[in-house]
């Protein structure tokens, strides 16, 4: 809406209290805008009021599901990171995960939280469930890396499929069966 672009720029212009005054008016039109509180928290961590910021944002994903939700979550994750909350930040992240198995963006932060934190264990066991959830995600993201990076490769990537067990519907085309050992 125009008030929460107006409280951008204000945030931009470091107008901060100016900035939540407006979001507040943009609040009453439209409180479902997931920007009006990435804009928010933004003015309050600006104003060295981290714990408001987080608690505006734990109450907002009550609000939301998916990609909003996913996109608040990280947002927590980075006030969780600057502040030194290091187990919160693992915290959110296996939340996006549980949200999105293949978020990738969360998929390489929660390797460097794992190690960081010393959850070596939940992080294995979360890798463990989203491996079971999704066992053709990791070959195909293998076999995807492998092909070129141009348009050729793209083409080719949305013609891969790689199924879990024995049953597909290619039996015609007589496929061989392919095992992976470790």
């Amino acid at each position: 809406s125009l008030l929460t672009q107006k409280a951008d720029v204000l945030v931009s212009l470091k107008r901060f209290e100016e900035a939540l005054f407006t979001l507040d008016k943009a609040m009453i039109f439209d409180s479902q805008d997931p920007l009006i509180y990435i804009i928010r928290t933004d003015a309050l961590l600006a104003l060295d009021r981290e714990e408001e910021a987080a608690e505006l944002l734990k109450e907002a994903l009550e609000k939301f599901d998916g990609i909003e939700k996913v996109n608040l979550l990280f947002e927590l994750t980075d006030i969780y990171d600057d502040y030194e909350m290091f187990d919160s930040v693992f915290d959110c992240l296996r939340m996006i995960l549980r949200i999105d198995s293949g978020n990738e963006e969360a998929l390489y932060k929660i390797c460097f939280w794992t190690d960081y934190t010393g959850r070596n264990e939940e992080g294995i066991r979360l890798h463990q469930d989203l491996i079971e959830e999704n066992p053709t995600h990791l070959v195909e993201k293998a076999i995807v890396g492998m092909l070129p990076k141009n348009k050729i490769g793209r083409a080719q990537s949305t013609k891969l499929k790689v199924y879990a067990g024995a049953e597909h519907p290619h039996a015609s085309q007589n496929p061989s069966k392919f095992e992976i050992t470790q």
